[in-house]
């Protein structure tokens, strides 16, 4: 660009800066420029909280789903069991970044305890891995372990404690869990035959998320092979990583040691239907808010046709001098575009100190403390999404600034006007 252009643009910002910061001579066109930075400001303020809140949610389930579920997952690709053996799990091991790999076993099964009877999802995983996967975290109550001097021991979500009433207060008795027998082939309504039939002690409660709590049952893998009379199967391989941001890289691995009879899901093909909801949901909004802060917006058109009504006189003037109708056009846009900036600037410094004080204060709580899994509203600030709307409302600014400037320089009323004494 050269210098002389330079300048010219200059004249031009420095005309349009003029016109946003000096009073006009209606007061009507200082008040629709008010508002229409309001408007801005409030309409970006919204979308800052909302898609933060939003995030914030996304990310406690996230969480949520983390602490049951491994990082990497390979199932069979036909049918529900896979054979596997120790050597696979070492390959997998060895892999960099991997910081365990277990296989763990998921039957349903009929659970009853005292009078009470319950079909839960009972689930076998080592040791190593109830310890590495912060299972042994979110124990309520009872044993922070799957065994206790190599007994093994039930942990149930507590959820399906609630329905059996398990009540630690008391004595507890064995929990007695019936399996359907896969090897009974006759039919006969024999229900001695249909099931097999093993008892364990109960040693705690675990709580994660509502779906969790009241569906899962956890014991030692050892103990659903004898009950199942499994040798070397599993229902899935289960792998936790050090290092998250490698997922990609040594899923790849993973499934390339496998072959094509496993598929290897991460945390979000493991449940995609729910995140593909979350993210349906947040996007669904941020477009209902956008097309209501474009409405708003275009409040910008009537203050920029009065604007230039109002400077038809210095409009005359400029093209007395030899100033181009190109260069007055992008005067006025230029005004348009401060006012936007403006507004545009406002809503994401509130909005984006509100998410801040919500963060560190948690200001907005929910009603019927202790009833869910946090106390206040979650928010998760992503700069991506602050970036996307800053960059969606000045264009939308730009557009509702470039029609009626257009608009109006194309009919040319300005020849007409006379230069006044």
């Amino acid at each position: 660009m050269t210098r002389f252009a330079m300048m010219n643009n200059r004249l031009e910002i420095f005309i349009a800066r003029k016109y946003f910061m000096s009073k006009k001579s209606q007061k009507a066109i200082n008040i629709i420029s008010l508002i229409t930075t309001v408007a801005v400001a409030v309409g970006t303020l919204a979308l800052v909280v909302v898609l933060s809140v939003f995030n914030g949610f996304e990310g406690l389930v996230i969480d949520m789903f983390n602490k049951f579920d491994p990082t990497l997952k390979a199932t069979a690709t036909v049918g529900k069991t896979i054979h596997y053996d120790e050597t696979t799990l070492q390959k997998i091991r060895a892999i960099t970044g991997v910081k365990t790999a277990s296989a763990s076993i998921e039957e349903n099964a009929l659970v009853k305890y005292g009078e009470k009877q319950f079909i839960a999802t009972i689930k076998g995983v080592d040791t190593s891995y109830f310890n590495a996967s912060g299972l042994s975290n979110s124990i309520t109550s009872g044993n922070k372990s799957i065994t206790y001097k190599e007994i093994p021991l039930a942990i149930l979500g507590e959820g399906v404690a609630d329905k059996l009433s398990v009540n630690f207060d008391n004595a507890i008795q064995p929990l007695n869990i019936y399996f359907p027998n896969k090897n009974n082939l006759d039919n006969t309504l024999d229900l001695s035959s249909a099931f097999t039939f093993e008892n364990i002690s109960i040693g705690g409660t675990f709580s994660i998320q509502q779906e969790f709590d009241s569906k899962f049952i956890i014991v030692p893998k050892s103990f659903l092979d004898r009950a199942l009379q499994l040798q070397q199967e599993c229902t899935a391989i289960e792998i936790l990583l050090d290092d998250p941001s490698e997922l990609t890289k040594i899923k790849s691995e993973i499934q390339a040691l496998l072959g094509q009879s496993f598929q290897v899901k991460d945390s979000e093909e493991q449940h995609e239907f729910i995140y593909k909801i979350m993210k349906a949901e947040k996007w669904a909004v941020f477009i209902i808010l956008l097309f209501i802060l474009m409405i708003a917006t275009f409040n910008l058109t009537g203050a920029l046709t009065m604007l230039i009504i109002d400077k038809q006189h210095d409009i005359f003037i400029m093209k007395s001098f030899g100033l181009m109708t190109k260069r007055l056009r992008r005067i006025f846009i230029i005004n348009g575009m401060l006012i936007t900036i403006t507004g545009v600037l406002c809503g994401l410094l509130i909005g984006l100190a509100i998410c801040y004080s919500q963060i560190y204060f948690e200001w907005l709580t929910f009603s019927g403390q202790g009833s869910f899994v946090v106390d206040a509203y979650p928010v998760q600030i992503n700069f991506l999404d602050v970036l996307l709307i800053a960059v969606t409302v000045l264009l939308v600014g730009f557009i509702a600034s470039i029609i009626p400037v257009n608009r109006i320089f194309r009919e040319n009323k300005f020849n007409t006007v006379q230069q006044s004494t």
